[in-house]
């Protein structure tokens, strides 16, 4: 049995597809985490504008919140403050991961290895 890949790649911890274009690495993340509302409709609005978009199935339900998860509004300030920061890391290493996928992936455009390279 012969195989016609010659390349299988695995991207650990990658959660999407490659976005960026820029040229250069974004470095870490400069950006803030959205400021909580402690209003409780949010997530349904978030949710019905989905669902007007099609981004959604219309008859989807929304979940009731996780209990095991904490309020935004009943953390302390140092808790908002620690998982403010946990957001921050979290967007580094994606903006970091998105734009070196996309440095491996043009770079095996270039070589003519895309179309034989499983990326998983």
């Amino acid at each position: 049995m012969s195989h016609t890949f010659k390349a299988a790649l695995l991207l650990l911890g990658a959660n999407g597809w490659p976005s960026t274009s820029s040229r250069r690495s974004p470095g870490p993340s400069r950006r803030r985490p959205p400021r909580r509302s402690s209003r409780p409709s949010r997530n349904a609005r978030a949710f019905a504008r989905q669902k007007e978009l099609g981004v959604i199935p219309a008859n989807a339900k929304l979940p009731p919140r996780n209990p095991r998860i904490p309020a935004w509004d009943s953390l302390s300030a140092d808790q908002k403050k620690l998982h403010a920061r946990f957001m921050e890391v979290f967007a580094g290493f994606w903006e970091h991961t998105d734009y070196e996928s996309g440095r491996l992936i043009a770079h095996l455009k270039a070589k003519g290895l895309y179309d034989n390279t499983i990326i998983i």
